[in-house]
């Protein structure tokens, strides 16, 4: 079912997805990329979001999330490494 969740969620995933960036932080996630596949097709999203974005915005916000991504990736990496130890501390 579709949620508030979802409602908060779907534009922060969404500016990820524009920019590049949201495969970093769901590629280890496949029920996650589902989720998010099926978001984009609600006739909601198109008229929220997808449909309010110019073709240049599109382009600019991919072009700056590429600007950045082996930097966010770096970082993902590391707090998954940091959040890993931990969890192994703790059993």
């Amino acid at each position: 079912n579709f949620t508030l969740a979802d409602i908060n969620v779907i534009p922060f995933a969404a500016r990820l997805d524009y920019l590049s960036l949201l495969d970093v932080w769901i590629r280890e996630r496949p029920l996650v990329a589902a989720w998010w596949q099926k978001a984009k097709t609600r006739p909601s999203f198109s008229a929220a979001i997808a449909r309010l974005l110019k073709e240049d915005q599109i382009r600019a916000m991919a072009a700056s999330g590429s600007r950045i991504k082996s930097e966010i990736a770096a970082k993902h990496a590391e707090i998954v490494k940091v959040r890993q130890s931990a969890l192994g501390r703790a059993a």
